[in-house]
């Protein structure tokens, strides 16, 4: 391992405060000139994988029943896209890891660390978010040089959430002492990853449905 220090955060994800300051919706990514942060999502305990393409959307539904694929034409985004993605059933719990790392020689305090699950239109512009849970919130007092933080999350998948690609949207802002104001936006990343949501029949029926 390099020199870095790890630390792991398990706390409880609380839902984003109006408290802490409005969530700013900027578009594209972004990250504040001279800012010396790197971040990863990763996600775990996928119920299979779902590849997009020109011809639509297709399912692979590793878990319950491999070598079973499903496919739905509709699934239509833009180019840049298509690719394989970690596939979970609605009503089920995804689950991820958030690591920021300071890769400069100064400390970073008073940082509020959001992240907002959020359906990806087929025009490739940012929608809606899925359902009451989507946004969660750290506060973080400090970042020392060389440091690594990582959040455990999860997201409850509404029963009633559409199938769709959707994709996790990470924004880092500066805050005040007491976290009453948030300040700067410093990262704003709306294409850190994806993931997909799929709408499941129940069992006997097959098959997922959109």
């Amino acid at each position: 391992m390099n020199a870095m220090l790890s630390l792991l955060v398990a706390v409880s994800l609380a839902s984003a405060s109006e408290l802490l300051g409005p969530i700013h919706h900027l578009q594209g990514k972004h990250i504040g000139e001279g800012e010396a942060l790197m971040w990863e999502i990763e996600y775990f305990g996928a119920e299979g994988h779902a590849v997009v393409d020109e011809t639509g959307g297709h399912f692979y539904h590793d878990r319950c029943c491999g070598g079973v694929q499903t496919d739905n034409p509709r699934w239509i985004y833009p180019q840049p896209t298509w690719d394989t993605y970690p596939m979970y059933y609605t009503g089920t719990t995804m689950r991820y890891t958030l690591t920021l790392t300071n890769t400069g020689e100064a400390s970073y305090t008073n940082l509020r660390v959001v992240v907002i699950q959020e359906y990806l239109n087929t025009d490739g512009d940012w929608g809606e978010w899925i359902g009451p849970d989507a946004t969660k919130d750290w506060n973080l007092e400090e970042l020392r040089a060389g440091q690594s933080v990582v959040w455990e999350g999860t997201l409850d998948i509404p029963p009633g959430a559409h199938g769709g690609l959707s994709r996790t949207h990470l924004q880092v802002q500066r805050a005040t002492l007491d976290q009453r104001e948030t300040g700067d936006v410093i990262i704003d990343d709306t294409k850190v990853v994806i993931w997909c949501p799929l709408q499941m029949k129940p069992l006997p029926e097959t098959g997922p449905t959109n």
